[in-house]
């Protein structure tokens, strides 16, 4: 089905949907004040009517303010209440359904709405019936400056999911660019942005809590905004929903199947691999503490492995940054390894982020080796001391031993592996 088809459809159904009886007046009350899309609606009613004989399609128009202002009103009588109508959807039109002032196709789309996107199509329906169809698709663009992307090293290519947009803000934020401006004179056009990130990222629990903050401290909200929060249209489809029956969702990158392709990579090295989880959280410097131990008791006792093995986890810690440090768990997770570590021989280890950036930095990770502290000193560094600052990235600048992969355009979690030689 092609646009001007399912214009047709879309614009002139309550003419479809009965016998076309001379004289059939029609009326499509429409939101627009674009001159090129007033044009390209007049000429499909123009063309319908042709097709057609006894039939008049007509299109009225009104500006978005005036629309919202004046439909309530002219629904209430005949004389004014159009045949069609534009609509958004959500709780407005659920009240137009309930006042009566809608009518059930169901029957009449049944035959092409399988052609469409099901989560567009039921946000036309009521109680499972549908009352309305989607005929177009809105776009929310973004314009970039690219001298800054390419001073922050972001390539507008690269972003074509939420996580890569957030790894752009993430860059631009570290090179001192402000990620985003946005013109909201009008105010309004600002909800686009929060309603769609609130209903497509946050769900049923993203309202639950927006409404129990407005309790807890007596906030009354705007009617606009408690309707949205109201309405179970905002809420993202769960499992089951009819949304999800054309889907399928395969996992082709996970943590432990990263992991265990280190495992096996160690292996033909001659390492014993062994995996100590894909999902180790808590403190950076917490977990450094405890892989520390791990290893020097391999080292010492031949336990819970004899060296030559390799320890290898997964998981995603934190890092509280109370000093003037930027943070970055992968390698605060590798100073506090090493200050436990204290340079004990044959033992060495790596960790990074998979996805090529370490906090709001541009550095995958690093590595540890046992003269990491040795070499700090003589270049006058305290590892201890950078560590308590959270500022493990100058430790490890200096060092010349980061891990700079680059965006890897994935992001399975952390990894962390420490090597213990044998004697």
């Amino acid at each position: 089905m092609n646009f001007r088809q399912f214009a047709f459809a879309a614009g002139c159904l309550a003419a479809l949907s009965a016998p076309a009886y001379a004289d059939t007046q029609v009326t499509v009350l429409h939101v627009s004040d674009n001159a090129a899309q007033k044009a390209i609606w007049d000429e499909i009613a123009k063309d319908y009517n042709a097709a057609h004989p006894g039939v008049n399609v007509q299109f009225k128009y009104l500006e978005n303010e005036a629309f919202k202002a004046k439909l309530p009103t002219m629904l209430q009588a005949d004389e004014s209440r159009p045949d069609l109508f534009y609509s958004w959807g959500g709780g407005v039109m659920q009240a137009q359904d309930k006042a009566g002032f809608l009518k059930d196709i169901t029957k009449d789309v049944a035959s092409w709405e399988s052609d469409l996107s099901p989560t567009a199509v039921d946000a036309f329906k009521v109680d499972g019936k549908v009352v309305g169809v989607p005929f177009e698709v809105g776009e929310v663009a973004f314009y970039y400056n690219k001298k800054l992307f390419e001073k922050a090293g972001v390539k507008a290519e690269d972003i074509k999911s939420w996580d890569d947009f957030l790894g752009a803000v993430k860059k631009l934020k570290a090179a001192g660019i402000t990620p985003l401006v946005v013109g909201a004179g009008e105010k309004w056009p600002m909800h686009f942005y929060y309603s769609y990130l609130v209903m497509r990222i946050g769900g049923e629990h993203a309202l639950a809590d927006a409404k129990a903050v407005l309790r807890r401290y007596g906030i009354a909200a705007s009617p606009s905004v408690q309707a949205l929060l109201d309405d179970g249209e905002s809420e993202t489809p769960k499992p089951g929903d009819p949304a999800f029956v054309r889907s399928e969702t395969r996992i082709i990158a996970a943590p432990q199947a990263s992991l265990m392709a280190a495992a096996e990579v160690a292996g033909r090295a001659g390492y014993r691999p062994l995996i100590l989880g894909d999902a180790l959280e808590g403190e950076a410097k917490e977990v450094g503490k405890v892989m520390a131990g791990i290893a020097r008791q391999v080292a010492i006792h031949g336990q819970p492995v004899p060296a030559p093995c390799v320890l290898i986890s997964g998981g995603e810690t934190t890092v509280t940054v109370a000093g003037a440090g930027r943070g970055g768990r992968n390698v605060e997770f590798l100073l506090a390894l090493a200050v436990e570590l204290d340079g004990r021989p044959r033992i060495y280890a790596i960790a990074g982020d998979t996805d090529g950036a370490d906090g709001a930095e541009e550095v995958a990770g690093a590595i540890v080796t046992p003269d990491s502290l040795e070499r700090a000193r003589g270049l006058g560094f305290n590892a201890r001391t950078l560590l308590a600052d959270n500022d493990a990235h100058t430790f490890f600048r200096a060092l010349g031993d980061q891990v700079i992969t680059g965006p890897t355009l994935t992001n399975v979690n952390d990894f962390r592996a420490i090597l213990v030689n044998a004697c």
